[in-house]
């Protein structure tokens, strides 16, 4: 009977590492939403180049001024990243994709040509809507598949 117990805790105890082992090893892809046609306001962009996570349509609202046609995310299942820079950059940039690692979520953008993408703005405030995921509690950023700022709440 000892033996039998011994056995099925040594089962259990594997079968508990393997499953939280190999949960998110490889990343998931999830949406990405560009959001186009927004300027900052009441925004204070210390270095050259600052990357935000918003969860909240008040610090949204209160950070961000839309044209009427912009499209306007939804903060019940979205969160909105953002690279904002203090002075207009000399190349245009898009947000490409996300992916949920474990508890961090990767967003990339990309250096990108205006005339051919119209999702590519040259713009101080590059932003895009992306899913709330209930694990999270990072935002990694990376520009042209470089690291740059691991943003945690």
């Amino acid at each position: 009977m000892k033996i039998l117990r011994t056995q099925l805790a040594v089962t259990l105890l594997l079968a508990i590492t393997a499953c939280s082992s190999s949960r998110m090893k490889n990343p998931s892809a999830i949406g990405i939403v560009p959001l186009l046609q927004y300027s900052a306001q009441n925004v204070s962009v210390k270095a050259d180049t600052t990357y935000q996570v918003i969860q909240d349509a008040t610090t949204f609202h209160a950070s961000f001024a839309a044209s009427s046609t912009a499209r306007k995310p939804n903060f019940d299942g979205q969160m909105v990243v953002t690279i904002l820079t203090k002075q207009l950059p000399s190349q245009a940039f898009r947000f490409t994709r996300a992916e949920v690692a474990g508890k961090t979520v990767n967003v990339y953008a990309q250096s990108c040509q205006r005339d051919a993408d119209s999702t590519c703005e040259k713009s101080s405030v590059v932003m895009a809507a992306i899913p709330k995921v209930g694990s999270a509690r990072s935002v990694q950023f990376f520009v042209n598949n470089q690291p740059k700022e691991l943003v945690s709440w």
